[in-house]
């Protein structure tokens, strides 16, 4: 049952990334030049937000892990399994 909660939440995760970088680049600029552009501080909200997929497990996934009544002790494994099959997804879909 961990494997398609993970999947679920990557598939999520990475299509929000997607659609928000369509987002960004339709309103305002590149989403490359958006990000250096930013402050500090923003660069640090803006990588675990929207911007890095990989990153994006860390918040989203464990919202949406704890949203899906998930345990605490399968958390980590989840947190982890997120950010590689957030990767994986996010380079199958770029190519």
């Amino acid at each position: 049952m961990l494997i398609p909660h993970v999947i679920f939440i990557s598939i999520v995760s990475v299509g929000a990334h997607l659609a928000i970088m369509e987002l960004i680049y339709t309103f305002y600029d590149a989403p490359e030049n958006v990000y250096l552009n930013a402050k500090k501080w923003q660069t640090y909200l803006m990588k675990p937000l929207f911007y890095c997929p990989t990153c994006m497990a860390s918040i989203w996934g464990t919202a949406l892990h704890f949203h899906f009544n998930g345990s605490l002790i399968e958390w980590p494994v989840v947190i982890l399994a997120v950010a590689y099959f957030n990767t994986l997804l996010n380079k199958w879909v770029s190519n």
